[in-house]
């Protein structure tokens, strides 16, 4: 319970409104719980659920 923020510095692509960002980007939870170590590149457009996410063209 503590507060947090993600600090994104490259193209990618939101997850839709109410969909767990877990579910939009299942590599987050090895890199949450890695410290940050393992899944670096988790954010990666080709890594999300596509329809968890939004498309760029939306």
């Amino acid at each position: 319970n503590h507060p947090w923020a993600l600090l994104i510095n490259d193209e990618w692509s939101w997850p839709r409104e109410h969909v767990d960002l877990v579910d939009a980007y299942a590599e987050f939870a090895g890199y949450a719980e890695s410290s940050g170590n393992n899944n670096q590149q988790w954010y990666l457009i080709e890594k999300a659920t596509a329809d968890k996410t939004y498309s760029s063209e939306e």
